[in-house]
């Protein structure tokens, strides 16, 4: 199959947990409806369009480039149509990807500003060293 790379740019800032092999699928806002409950759109209007291999993110904009399937059939349509813009993008982390964070960290301080007695129960946290 032959693959090529599409930039989308988005007038939004992109969702945090976006990270680059994450899979990238659409929906045309044409069948979602007025969002009642009713009306959602079903499983088989969500179209799978590539992975993510990079991005940037801002408050004023963003691009996502995705690595997506590019075939055609025999009259040179695209088998896999791209979107055009005024989808609903959403994207699914790789199942390789579950076992914990990656790239996150936590600095934490506890200060008790009461002058009155206070104390803490219990603070948990899920630590792993990730390179050595």
């Amino acid at each position: 199959m032959p693959y090529s790379i599409a930039t989308l740019t988005l007038s939004n800032a992109l969702n945090e947990s976006l990270q680059i092999g994450d899979a990238l699928y659409y929906v045309p806002t044409s069948t979602l409806g007025n969002f009642n409950t009713s009306q959602g759109a079903g499983v088989s209007n969500v179209i799978r369009f590539g992975v993510v291999t990079s991005f940037t993110s801002g408050a004023a904009g963003s691009t996502i480039d995705v690595l997506y399937d590019s075939s055609v059939d025999s009259t040179g349509t695209q088998i896999l149509p791209s979107p055009t813009g005024g989808e609903f993008l959403m994207f699914e982390r790789d199942k390789v990807n579950t076992s914990g964070l990656i790239g996150y960290y936590a600095d934490v301080q506890f200060v008790n500003n009461s002058k009155e007695y206070a104390e803490l129960f219990s603070v948990g946290s899920e630590i792993f060293e990730s390179s050595k």
